[in-house]
Parts: structure tokens; sequence; C-alpha cells
């Protein structure tokens, strides 16, 4: 086990009137967001939280949440985080399934003036827990040590290009590996983090964003919503992001820079050299990859997660083979560099979520008189894929609007099937009649 100094610490002790963080128009400086989360850690201290504890919350994309995560690391305790997007009917069963020793609100923490003065990090211990698709009808759950997250940033921060002087947008979830990726490397790098609820277009014409990470979903978004220029360098990823989507940002003469990555990696594998390019680049340090004979991509090295969760065992168990990880993607080297071409097991990706069809089935064989049920994504402008549903349902006339409005209290709103077909006999409607 390996002890370091807190690295904002550090960065308060080198620059402590440095702006760190901005959130809408207040800015926080490297002192201030030092000392506030020595007091979080005092907060958390006072519910009964210490070493080797998992806390559960809901990682919105807020400045509490900011700090309860720094201030777990500090307590070398861990992060489990839950996604805002999932029905609160499901929050209780999957911090069940984190083993969670505590359940709380980041925004409403005891008020104290104590200070939790021990400013180390213990870098081995499991640092945080996100939840991940998985082929068995329930997500799994990914634990990273703050090396992986640390490595993880410095492999990629010269890439980017992050100076002092960059101002870095929050604009993926915290509950996502890129987002919890867009902290680390920001607060690692001297940077300063953009906090906004504006809209992302927005965001780019009302600050000076130097850098944001986006997927697809969010690069339409910006073409059909924006005034150009826009000067901000994007990375882009979470997803295949097709052809002419990115003719179009070249002509917008948009810096989008492709990438490839998994939340087993810590997020970015590789990047792209060149914008507006389908190919997802060059490996970055820290980070080794493999393509089989039968494009079948797997991974290893110094990012590479501890394993997935067991609750049984309370243990993450690592799913390698002679120390190498199957990502069930597939792709090719092109001369330009890495090039995904899809997936090897069912799962689709959807305005950047990863979608297991596997979970939804199994949420539409849990309603009353749903006997069968088969997921499949279709092709949509603005999101890339979206699921729709085949079911034999054997309650006579049931408006399948009526199965969406279940679903709402099962699944995040971006899993409910767009449309919900019925079997005809034992053959589905083709896909052309959506």
């Amino acid at each position: 086990m390996t002890e370091i100094h807190c690295f904002i610490a550090e960065r308060a002790a080198r620059s402590p009137h440095q702006p760190i963080i901005i959130v809408e128009k207040i800015t926080w400086t490297a002192q201030q967001l030092d000392n506030e989360i020595a007091r979080t850690c005092a907060s958390l201290h006072e519910l009964g939280i210490q070493a080797g504890d998992r806390v559960a919350f809901i990682a919105k994309q807020e400045i509490a949440t900011i700090l309860v995560i720094f201030a777990l690391l500090r307590l070398r305790a861990t992060s489990c985080l839950l996604s805002s997007r999932e029905p609160e009917k499901r929050w209780k069963e999957l911090a069940k399934r984190c083993s969670a020793t505590h359940w709380i609100d980041p925004t409403l923490l005891p008020t104290t003036t104590k200070r939790f003065l021990d400013r180390s990090i213990e870098e081995d211990t499991i640092a945080t827990m996100l939840y991940t698709s998985g082929s068995t009808g329930m997500p799994k759950i990914a634990c990273h040590t703050f090396r992986n997250h640390r490595e993880s940033a410095e492999g990629i921060i010269p890439a980017l290009h992050y100076t002092q002087d960059s101002l870095v947008l929050l604009s993926l979830p915290l509950f996502h590996a890129g987002g919890l990726a867009l902290l680390f490397r920001t607060i690692l790098s001297g940077a300063t983090l953009l906090l906004s609820s504006a809209p992302l277009h927005e965001v780019l014409h009302m600050h000076k964003v130097t850098h944001a990470s986006i997927v697809p979903t969010q690069l339409h978004r910006i073409l059909e919503k924006s005034s150009f220029p826009i000067h901000t360098s994007f990375l882009l990823g979470g997803a295949y992001t097709s052809k002419p989507l990115l003719q179009r940002a070249k002509k917008a003469d948009l810096l989008v820079f492709n990438s490839y990555g998994c939340t087993e990696m810590s997020s970015t594998i590789t990047l792209s050299h060149e914008p507006c390019t389908e190919e997802a680049g060059a490996i970055l340090p820290h980070r080794i990859l493999e393509i089989r004979s039968s494009g079948a991509v797997f991974a290893k090295g110094s990012t590479l997660f501890q394993g997935y969760w067991d609750p049984q065992t309370c243990t993450p168990l690592l799913p390698t083979h002679n120390g190498w990880f199957a990502t069930n993607d597939l792709a090719e080297w092109t001369p330009r560099g890495f090039l995904y071409i899809g997936r090897a097991d069912r799962q689709f990706i959807s305005g950047g979520e990863n979608i297991q069809p596997e979970e939804i089935e199994a949420a539409l064989l849990s309603i009353d008189g749903i006997s069968h049920a088969t997921v499949v994504p279709v092709h949509d402008v603005e999101f890339g894929q979206r699921p729709i549903a085949y079911v034999q349902d054997m309650i006579a006339e049931r408006n399948p609007k009526v199965l969406q409005e279940i679903l709402q209290t099962l699944l995040p709103k971006f899993k409910i099937p767009i449309r919900i077909f019925p079997f005809q006999g034992t053959t589905a409607l083709s896909k052309k009649d959506f």
C-alpha cells in the first residue's frame, strides 16, 4: 500500500489563490476547496464513516458530490457512485449490491466547524465503485483505486494539452468513468473545472471553455443548436461516431478528437492526433492493447480496474486471462490508428449510455403477463441507437404505453424502449414497421 499527500492539498500549498473550480459564477480557490474538503471529512466522520467503509450516494454534477468524493479519499473510504437517472425505487437495491455501509445525501451532511487534519491518500485501496452494463440482466460494479484514476489522468493530460490556463467543463456525469476522469485529470493538471447547469451549447458561448468531453449525441446537439465559431477542444467517445457526423463537425471547424475507452480501463485508452477522424488514434501511456486475429480487443496496464464487486465475498473479482481483460469490443489497426468496429456481445450505446438488452428484457419479464421479451436497437439520428422491444403479453389488449409506464419505475429513462411491439405468432414485427 502506498500513502501519498493529497494532490489538492499540494495545489493549495503551491498556489492557494489559484482558481480550481468555478460553479456557475462562484470561483473556488485551491485553498478554499482544500479547507472545505477537510470540513466535509469531519462531517462524514461524525456520521461514523471510517476507513474501509463503502458510502453510497447519488452522484449529481454538483460541488457537494465532488467534496464527498475527495473527502472519502482522505478517509480511505469508498465512493459508491449511483446514477441520478435510476428510478428512486432502485436506489436501495443498488446500494445493497455495493455492500454499502452508509447511505448519504451529499447536500445534507451535518454542519461542523471542525476540520479533518490528515491530508494523505492511500493509493491502492478501493476509491470508487461504478455501475457498468453487464450481460446478466443486472449491471456490474467496477472497482477502481486512486492509482487507477491517477495513472489514467497522467497518461492523457499531455495529449490533451491541459495547462493552468485551461477551463474544463464537467460535461459528463460523475457516475460514469468519463465524468470521473474529467474530474481527476483537471484537478491533477492544475487546470480549472467548470460546473454549469445551463445547456451545453449555451455554456460553450457563455464561458471560454477550452476543453470538454462529449458523446456523439452531445456533438449532434452542438451542431444543431450552436452558433459558430467554437474554440473548445472536444474529446469524443462513449460510442461509435458516424462518418457523416464527423464530416459535419469538420465542416464547422470543430476540434473534435476521437477516442476509445471503457470503464474497466478507467476511461480513455486511445486518442486521435488529428481532429474529426474515424480512427481513435494511438494508445496512451499506462495502457496496453492487443487486437487478436478475430478482431477481439484485449487490454491491460496500470489503469486496469481491480475487478467487479462480488457482494458474496465483499471483494472485487478481476476477470482476466494471463493478465489480459477481454473488452468484448471488436476493432482493427489502420495506418491512422485504432479503429473501433463494434461489440462482440449484444450491448449497444444510446446517447453515450451503455445498454445491455438482457437488463431491459429482465425488467419486462418481471411484469405480470409478459411471457417473452426481446430487445433490439434501432438507428436514431440524435442518439445513435435506441431500444425497441417485442413482447408476448398474456394480458389481452394491454396498451404498450402501460408497459412503458411500468418500466419507468424499474429502469432509467434512456433504457425504456421507445416502441413496444407484440409478437405475431412466433414472428416479431419487422424493424421496418418501426
